[in-house]
């Protein structure tokens, strides 16, 4: 059995946006989840079982792509609001009177 993750990647030389999947071997299953190698680091990471809820990796590719757009709707939310913060901070240091 894999699960599987759905990451961005981009490419400034080439100017592309991609979104592939993540393939993980499960290398243990418990009672309560899976210990996946994610190859890039020295130790596995743990995996609760289940597509229902918050998970870093998930056992169909729908559900991996259905978070996907979950994490990058909320990105976007949080890129939102970051934006609507700082033209206020700046309209506030633009009104400062220094004289």
């Amino acid at each position: 059995m894999k699960l599987y993750r759905y990451e961005r990647d981009h490419s400034e030389e080439e100017n592309t946006y991609q979104v592939n999947c993540i393939e993980f071997e499960i290398i243990r299953e418990t009672e309560k989840g899976y210990w996946v190698d994610l190859k890039i680091m020295d130790r596995p990471k743990f995996v609760l079982k289940g597509d229902v809820g918050k998970r870093f990796a998930y056992s169909t590719k729908r559900a991996a792509l259905n978070n996907f757009i979950a994490r990058t709707n909320r990105s976007i939310l949080i890129s939102k609001a970051m934006i609507t913060e700082s033209r206020k901070y700046l309209e506030t240091a633009e009104s400062l009177n220094l004289d």
